[in-house]
């Protein structure tokens, strides 16, 4: 056999035998890029850490073809680098020209809007990075490091760090304040007068976030539910007067922000909560207004299934009132699905910790119905 047809035959053995390379370094690459650190977005810090699934953007389709493209070809080459170590010095010119070539290619397949993406990203990962490295801006600083407890679900810790920042006049921080002085005044821990002060502390502190900045979407939400947790302190009469207050800001929230799925599950509980309304209380709404608020199961279930569509298992309880939900239709099938996947849920929280004790409880009751 000559020297051209031994190149030619170990060639077409190199490529034909790449297949089984290719489709592991595929399957590795991937999984890595589901690990990667994604950016900073609307404020929250969503990096993959203590088993907690990310709530920001994910990459394109697109960006992991074009990247797992790249590796291949590049792998492709350093195989045949190796096996064939006599090529000249210009048959490894050919092979990086080829490179260049097929890459080019692979770049211009990327959409517009891909591109744009990937430069946002960028820009997002140079700002937290800047805030990380001692940038000027102390404010930046503070809403990253609450984020990063946030995300850890270090409740005790965060509230101690932004209490300190009580006096400040920007809305990120205020808000924050406000969701984690709630989240300290429910823990199992705190006395019942205690739980109180906080209650009303958080809602001052949303106030003056929505005050600051009525933008922002967050602001809007921590608002309503500080109002709503106030209620309880308040009778049923004061709750009830507050209820369209409370359906008005979760709608402007979910209107500056249509991705936050957190903003849509509260919006779907205003619902339950109003079709759940016991018959005395409905009659206090009817004193209270010309036309008092309702709503349906149905209504509920909607804004319930379409969380789960915006961010699939981002939140115990909107796992559980699935459950609860259909359950109240009659569909125990269904509701039995959904209260089962409230046990595989990650205890991050204590309202975790609460979701599934009474999903397991609701299961019982099922079971024992069955």
């Amino acid at each position: 056999m000559s020297k051209k047809e031994e190149k030619k035959t170990g060639l077409f053995a190199c490529q034909k035998n790449m297949s089984a390379v290719e489709k592991t370094m595929g399957i590795a690459f991937l999984q890595q890029n589901q690990q990667t650190t994604v950016p900073l977005v609307y404020g929250y810090s969503n990096r993959k850490t203590h088993e907690m699934k990310s709530n920001c953007e994910k990459s394109s389709p697109d960006h992991l073809k074009m990247k797992l493209t790249v590796c291949v070809i590049f792998f492709d080459f350093l195989v045949l680098t190796a096996a064939f170590p006599a090529l000249r010095e210009e048959g490894l010119q050919g092979l990086l020209t080829e490179l260049e070539i097929t890459l080019k290619k692979a770049t211009e397949k990327l959409k517009p809007e891909v591109l744009t993406d990937l430069k946002d990203q960028t820009k997002f990962n140079e700002m937290e990075l800047q805030a990380r490295g001692g940038g000027t801006d102390p404010v930046q600083q503070a809403i990253v490091q609450a984020d990063e407890l946030y995300s850890l679900g270090d409740t005790v810790e965060l509230y101690q760090f932004l209490i300190q920042h009580k006096d400040s006049d920007d809305a990120g921080i205020l808000w924050r304040l406000a969701r984690a002085t709630r989240d300290y005044a429910h823990l199992s821990t705190r006395k019942p007068e205690d739980k109180k002060s906080l209650t009303y502390q958080a809602l001052q502190f949303a106030e003056q976030a929505l005050h600051i900045n009525p933008k922002d979407f967050a602001c809007h939400k921590w608002y309503a539910i500080c109002i709503s947790d106030v209620g309880d302190y308040e009778g049923t009469k004061a709750k009830i007067a507050k209820a369209y207050v409370i359906r008005d800001h979760f709608k402007e929230a979910i209107a500056l922000n249509p991705e936050d799925a957190t903003s849509i599950h509260l919006l779907g509980l205003w619902c339950f909560t109003m079709a759940d309304l016991p018959w005395y209380q409905r009659k206090i709404a009817s004193v209270i207004f010309a036309t008092p608020p309702t709503s349906t199961y149905d209504e509920a279930l909607g804004y319930f299934l379409q969380a789960e569509s915006v961010d699939p298992g981002f939140y115990s309880m909107n796992l559980l009132m699935l459950g609860k939900t259909y359950m109240r239709l009659g569909n125990t099938s269904a509701a039995m699905l959904w209260l089962e996947k409230v046990q595989t849920c990650p205890s991050k929280r204590e309202e975790d910790t609460q979701a599934k004790l009474e999903a397991e409880q609701l299961l019982k009751t099922l079971g024992a119905a069955s």
